[in-house]
């Protein structure tokens, strides 16, 4: 075969000679032309056999951090011409290839290339992870325990990579004892550390050994031990309610003597008084009886025990209790400054200006005594000669005010209180057998007024009456109160006997926390009903005009379900707010079945609509200066509605022959003079067509004009003022 294939490449050059020759090319520059060379044909020429692919023995595919492996690989067919192979690594960060050895350096995973050198095409590829190297450990659950002196405690652990045993070591035999397994029994206070070795890994664990946790019983006794009961004593004792966990709860046998909080009361002999313990801790509960001596009181005791209890105001608003014998057989003297305002009996003798009394008092019991001094104040005691008064913030005495300032006009709580309150001056009037108070204040469900008025009497001051802590949108509400100098009859102070002469008041601001908003206060109005029948109020209608006619709203009772019946009040109001530019459509239909939800007074029938006051400090919530006002004559509401504006005007009786009533309010919006005669124009939210149609034959809507001697027969002279 191979003497017949080198007779054809004999026979191919002897061609390829003889063409060149025959062709006769001659050379035109450069080299010169070479022949080529003779081969004999007897000559045998080696055939090359190239590698045709690579088989790979080993193909390691996993290799941790600083393993170092061997790749088997060689060629196919095994008589190749070129025996030698490349290695190649796609990332000599994470491994190393050099010649058949790998080496791990990193983390990661990297490409291993292996290719014949004479055919590079002839390659094999494949990817080795490297991962980090796992060593042992020893895991711990927790790294520290506590135990108690005589406890016996296994320490917990897992070992990972490794068939080794743990080996536990302490240096604190003082405190423990430790065996082989890791077991620990403590028998002493204090800290100890347990060394756990694993080949190279060495960890620590703590045991905080405390004492032996007693039962119940053991702590009660120990507490019992600690109490001392005197055997005799005058003194308050001190009886503690807790010890060391242990509750104590003590009950006295004679609380007239000794209290269960361990007071001791005055007794004129000495008198035993068992006093009974109970110890609980847990579910144990121990009982112990004491037995104590009370005797009497020194005197020293006695003196100082009266002295506590006397307390004097330093402003003065009324008469002093200034008694002259005390519990304890304790007896009194007082001395005053000035007598003739404050008398040793405690007679306050207002003046018109603000007066500075020292009370002396002097306490005597057997040889001993003891004194004090008070420095008091007396307010200023102003006459006042007219049916109704009105205070302005401006207008408050900046002595009187308590946790209270003037601010922008207006009296508000001063920054970071939650309560203050204002005494007025004493104001002495024209004798009077009612009283009705009212105030002008923003307020709302977290910031309220309380407006509390007392009268006097002859000589004698009643109690504070209060109209109740109110605010808008709050569920407002008090009731009727009496002494025996006057009652109160919702919104009526009446005098019970003989005719009053005097008025104080106190108006108190509330806030529900310091951050909310203050009420903001206006004004505070009294107005009374004098006794005498004579009485005037001189008002100059010369020049007042002969119309006046306010555009006030029309608002109707009736149209309002259930409610509608009863909230004359409550739409009056309504009709005077949206006077003044209000709307509550947004709130309900019926915007007068919303104000009436505000002004209830829900202590009297729960609820009253009708309460004078209560409607007012509605208006006066949202910021319009209202208040009540009863009034004397036609020309005082005339010079009003002329001056000022519309007002609320409680009526009744025959209402002008279209309905009788007792009780009921309606708007006098203003007045007409045709021909010399009045005629007072009024919203009455009661009528409508049901009475019929009006001098045009139109139907009745709530607009309706009386003559004035008509409306003076059933107007009550009281007025809701909204200024």
């Amino acid at each position: 075969m191979r003497k017949h294939i080198l007779f054809l490449i004999v026979l191919f050059l002897a061609f390829v000679l003889f063409g060149c020759e025959n062709a006769k090319v001659e050379p035109s520059g450069g080299d010169p032309v070479v022949d080529p060379p003779i081969v004999d044909p007897k000559t045998e020429v080696e055939e090359d056999i190239l590698p045709e692919e690579i088989l790979i023995g080993n193909m390691v595919k996993r290799l941790t951090v600083g393993d170092v492996a061997y790749l088997d690989a060689s060629l196919l067919p095994l008589e190749a011409t070129d025996k030698e192979i490349e290695y190649f690594s796609s990332n000599e960060d994470i491994l190393t290839v050099e010649g058949g050895k790998v080496t791990a350096k990193a983390r990661g995973t990297a490409q291993v290339t292996i290719r014949a050198k004479a055919a590079p095409s002839i390659k094999v590829s494949f990817d080795i992870e490297v991962s980090e190297k796992v060593l042992p450990d020893i895991i711990l659950p927790q790294a520290s325990v506590t135990i108690q002196v005589g406890d016996t405690y296994k320490i917990e652990y897992n070992t990972v990579n490794s068939s080794e045993k743990v080996t536990f070591k302490t240096n604190d035999l003082d405190y423990i004892n430790l065996d082989k397994n890791g077991i620990v029994t403590a028998f002493e206070v204090g800290t100890a550390k347990v060394t756990l070795t694993l080949e190279d890994v060495i960890k620590e664990f703590t045991i905080n050994i405390i004492e032996r946790e007693k039962t119940s019983e053991e702590l009660i006794n120990e507490v019992i031990k600690q109490i001392t009961i005197p055997n005799v004593t005058s003194d308050d004792i001190d009886l503690p309610t807790i010890i060391n966990g242990v509750m104590i709860d003590w009950t006295s046998g004679n609380r007239t003597l000794l209290s269960d909080k361990g007071e001791v009361f005055y007794t004129d002999s000495i008198v035993l008084v068992k006093l009974y313990a109970t110890f609980t801790h847990g579910d144990v509960d121990i009982d112990k009886t004491y037995g104590v001596n009370i005797k009497p009181w020194s005197n020293e005791k006695r003196l100082s025990k009266v002295m506590e209890s006397i307390t004097i105001d330093s402003v003065v608003t009324t008469n002093l209790t200034l008694s002259t014998s005390y519990n304890y057989g304790v007896s009194a003297t007082w001395t005053s400054s000035r007598s003739d305002v404050i008398s040793q009996n405690g007679v306050v003798n207002f003046k018109e200006n603000e007066i500075d009394v020292i009370l002396k008092v002097k306490l005597t019991v057997g040889e001993s005594s003891m004194e004090k001094e008070f420095t008091v104040k007396t307010i200023a005691s102003k006459k006042m000669n007219l049916h109704y008064f009105v205070e302005r913030a401006n207008e408050f005495s900046s002595t009187n005010l308590h946790n209270l300032e003037l601010k922008d006009g207006k009296i508000v709580l001063k920054k970071g209180e939650v309560y203050g309150y204002y005494d007025s001056s004493v104001y002495e009037t024209l004798n009077f057998y009612e009283l009705v108070g009212s105030w002008a204040a923003v307020t709302s469900k977290t910031a309220t007024a309380e407006l509390l008025v007392k009268v006097k009497v002859g000589n004698n001051w009643s109690k504070y009456f209060t109209y109740g802590i109110w605010g808008l949108g709050r569920n407002n509400l008090y009731y009727n109160q009496n002494d025996t100098m006057a009652k109160m009859d919702t919104d009526e102070i009446l005098v019970s006997t003989k005719d009053g002469c005097a008025f104080q008041y106190r108006i108190v601001l509330r806030r529900d926390n310091e951050k909310a908003d203050s009420p903001v206060l206006s004004l505070v109005a009294i107005t009374m009903r004098l006794t005498d029948e004579n009485y005037k109020y001189d008002v100059d209608t010369s020049k007042l005009p002969d119309f006046v006619d306010y555009d006030v709203p029309k608002v109707n009772q009736n149209v309002v379900p259930e409610i509608g019946g009863v909230i004359c009040s409550a739409t009056t109001s309504t009709m005077l707010l949206k006077w003044k530019g209000l709307d509550f459509s947004k709130y309900d239909q019926y915007e007068n079945r919303y104000i009436a939800n505000l002004v209830a007074d829900r202590g009297h029938n729960n609820p009253t609509y009708g309460n004078w006051v209560y409607n007012t400090a509605v208006i006066g919530a949202y910021g319009f200066d209202s208040y009540v006002r009863h009034m004397v004559s036609w020309d005082e509401l005339k010079y009003h509605l002329a001056t000022v504006g519309p007002i609320g005007a409680s009526v009744k009786g025959d209402i002008g022959g279209v309905y009788t009533t007792g009780g009921h309010l309606l708007v006098v919006r203003g007045y007409k003079v045709v021909n010399g005669q009045t005629i007072v124009i009024c919203n009455d939210p009661y009528i409508n067509s049901r009475f019929g149609n009006d001098k045009d034959g139109n139907p009745l809507f709530v607009y309706y004009e009386f003559p004035l001697n008509t409306f003076l027969n059933f107007w009550r002279k009281t007025a809701y003022i909204i200024e």
